[in-house]
């Protein structure tokens, strides 16, 4: 028995409206103002969006887990009046105070070293500083020893904290399904004492676009971050940029 016309011309518009949705959103991938245009052009409110909010920039909630009797410190919005603070670059945000340069880079811990003595619940920002458009906006000045290593970043930690000479190094990893968790190999402190580097070893196999979603994890005195990243979304001008 021969099938309606109708039922026949009805699926093969489905079959054709299929086929197109996979380019249709790998268009409106590439017009992201990223992929489009150049860096100095940016407006502010495409710059706050770089540094904020987009696939290298995430903003999460600090936690403390598994602490009975903690100590609350305060956020980054009253910093110590010992702070110092650096310039950013021309037309460069500040969320949450300048940071360009960098300190001493010191060996980091394993996370499961990290003591639990303080707690905060303020809001951080996650940044992946060494793909290629975050550099060309925030211009941060990567240590050497960060070469060849994959730098993620921590903003928003009360500057007590960061600026306190007793304070334990933090500890970070960097996961993902089907790669065994990578430890940081190298800290680094801001030197405005505003921001934490983390730089992760790139080894073989290297990240690639495919890969399920990146997993990182920082532990400072009981303070946990988390942040997740997607592979699939970091393409800046048609190339992974991590």
């Amino acid at each position: 028995m021969d099938r309606p016309e109708s039922s026949v011309i009805s699926r093969r518009t489905f079959i054709r409206l299929g086929s197109i949705a996979c380019p249709v959103s790998c268009l409106l991938a590439r017009t992201e103002f990223w992929n489009t245009k150049d860096p100095t052009n940016y407006s502010d409110d495409e710059m706050h969006r770089m540094v904020n909010d987009s696939p290298w920039a995430k903003t999460t909630r600090a936690e403390a887990p598994g602490v009975d009797s903690i100590q609350p410190v305060g956020s980054c919005g009253a910093p110590s009046a010992s702070t110092n603070r650096t310039p950013l670059p021309s037309r460069t945000p500040d969320p949450c105070g300048a940071r360009q340069d960098t300190g001493i880079v010191h060996a980091s811990p394993r996370p499961e070293d990290a003591k639990e003595a303080l707690a905060f619940y303020g809001q951080v920002t996650v940044r992946w500083e060494s793909a290629e458009p975050f550099l060309q906006v925030t211009r941060t000045l990567l240590p050497d020893q960060f070469r060849n290593h994959y730098v993620i970043s921590v903003t928003g930690l009360p500057t007590g904290i960061l600026s306190n000479a007793s304070t334990p190094l933090p500890a970070a990893v960097l996961s993902a399904r089907k790669r065994p968790p990578e430890p940081a190999e190298f800290v680094a402190l801001t030197s405005d004492k505003l921001t934490l580097l983390f730089g992760f070893p790139k080894r073989n196999p290297l990240i690639k676009a495919r890969d399920k979603a990146l997993s990182f994890r920082m532990d400072l005195s009981g303070i946990r971050i988390q942040a997740r990243f997607d592979p699939k979304e970091m393409i800046y001008r048609g190339q992974l940029a991590l």
